[in-house]
């Protein structure tokens, strides 16, 4: 498979990534080793919440101009975001490698991708 882009990780900032790259109409596919919001899901305490301010989260959706969300809410709203985007689970990345025009994406799954490079446009 011949893509434009890979993006690495589906948490916020892959998810807005691929939410950017969707809406230019870019071919491309986002690789996750766990789950959508793996971190948020794993490596956060129970009480947790957001450290900014719900007018500042506009990835998230919509919510309260000033409330910072619990972790289980940003967990629920990253799996929404990550239903649209072309996410895929369980799949980690081992290596990015220079071929030819582009790059060779090795995963644990094995060769999952070649990132294009056409002459005049840049790697991702």
């Amino acid at each position: 498979m011949i893509l434009d882009c890979a993006v690495v990780g589906a948490g916020p900032a892959g998810l807005a990534a691929s939410a950017a790259l969707a809406a230019r109409g870019v071919e491309h596919v986002v690789l996750e080793r766990g789950r959508a919001g793996e971190t948020w899901r794993t490596q956060r305490w129970d009480s947790f919440r957001l450290n900014t301010v719900g007018w500042m989260n506009r990835l998230l959706g919509p919510q309260p101009r000033d409330g910072y969300p619990t972790g289980a809410e940003v967990v629920a709203r990253l799996e929404r975001l990550a239903a649209a985007c072309p996410v895929r689970e369980g799949v980690a990345v081992t290596r990015l490698a220079p071929a030819g025009d582009g790059y060779a994406l090795g995963t644990d799954a094995g060769e999952l991708a070649g990132v294009s490079a056409p002459s005049g446009r840049a790697v991702h």
